[in-house]
């Protein structure tokens, strides 16, 4: 019985030591495409929406419609190609390629965690 019980502990250290590692390697990739699309769709929406909120101001100003407001921008595809930690910055500078309203680019761009989401900040 103590044979088997040693087994089975050596098994389950094995099984532990496994586990652990598949969860540091899946931590360690930096974030999934979707994250990554999410985080980009947030930032650009930030953006658009200072922007507008200026250009009604400005509008009002003159009295007039002089400046259009802006759409949305529209992330129709992405796709990572890779990411690395950097050294100096929290995060990872990932690779990638999308689809941004029709235009096929591949930019970089690093990405971060704050407050349980993951963070575009532009290179």
């Amino acid at each position: 019985m103590g044979r088997d019980l040693g087994r089975w502990m050596g098994t389950a250290r094995v099984g532990w030591v496994v586990m652990l590692a598949l969860l540091v390697a899946a931590c360690s990739s930096g974030p999934g495409e979707a994250d990554m699309k999410e985080a980009m769709d947030r930032l650009f929406r930030q953006e658009v929406d200072t922007y507008n909120a200026k250009v009604k101001e400005e509008n009002k100003r003159l009295g007039r419609a002089k400046f259009a407001e802006k759409s949305y921008p529209v992330i129709a595809q992405l796709k990572k190609i890779d990411c690395v930690r950097p050294d100096s910055k929290p995060g990872y500078i990932c690779y990638f390629e999308m689809s941004l309203d029709g235009m096929q680019q591949k930019r970089p761009g690093r990405f971060y965690v704050e407050g349980g989401s993951w963070v575009y900040a532009r290179p």
